[in-house]
């Protein structure tokens, strides 16, 4: 038994001696059960990033589709095709709209993402510690 398994089961009586807590996490004796765990943890964590990846992409994507569009719109108020420019103007503001929403995207998907790759790492010190 490690040093640290001592300390943190000896914290855990301490808790339920004076506090009657249950410990906040579980101790887990099996290395094969953090194995399992901790490879889970790795493939949603790849998965995670593709998706993070992906959601990337898609934002610059239509980072460029809104540049043109605002290019395009201009051009036409330019030579006076109020009718075209009208029609661009809109489908940049429907653009501008969608980005708003994968932009919130992106940010929710790089939090879960430092959330999973935290918890792999909890993992992986915890399979060091047995």
């Amino acid at each position: 038994m490690t040093l640290n398994r001592f300390i943190q089961n000896v914290g855990v009586q301490f808790q339920e001696l004076f506090w009657q807590d249950v410990p906040r996490y579980p101790l887990l004796d099996d290395f094969g059960e953090l194995k399992r765990q901790a490879r889970r943890a790795g493939a949603a964590l790849a998965r995670q990033g593709a998706i993070r990846d992906e959601l990337g992409k898609r934002l610059a994507e239509s980072e460029r589709r809104k540049t043109a569009l605002a290019t395009r719109t201009q051009v036409y108020l330019h030579v006076g095709d109020h009718r075209n420019a009208w029609r661009y103007a809109l489908e940049l503001d429907q653009v501008r709209k969608n980005l708003e929403r994968e932009r919130a995207d992106l940010r929710k998907a790089e939090k879960l993402y430092h959330l999973q790759r935290a918890h792999l790492e909890r993992l992986i010190e915890r399979l060091a510690e047995v």
